[in-house]
């Protein structure tokens, strides 16, 4: 089905660097929209880029970089304060 939709333009531009992050067209993006509010009857809202630190935490972790052991959970749990 090929529908109009009036949007702000500046909010559009914006919005389709996001989608091309994901590898998606504005059009893909809005399908999937779509789909999730027609299945979950709910505006989604779990959509979003990591930010560069958690990349960064990711690539340490897959790197085995910057990790911090323990031997038994009285430890972790002594140095988070818990």
């Amino acid at each position: 089905m090929q529908t109009n939709i009036e949007v702000d333009k500046a909010s559009f531009n914006e919005a389709q660097k996001t989608f091309a992050s994901f590898g998606m067209s504005a059009s893909e993006a809005i399908n999937l929209f779509l789909v999730k509010v027609s299945i979950e009857k709910t505006i989604p809202n779990e959509f979003y880029i990591p930010s560069n630190e958690l990349l960064d935490r990711i690539e340490d972790v897959e790197n085995n970089r910057n990790l911090i052991g323990y031997n038994s959970l009285e430890e972790l749990f002594d140095d988070l304060g818990i």
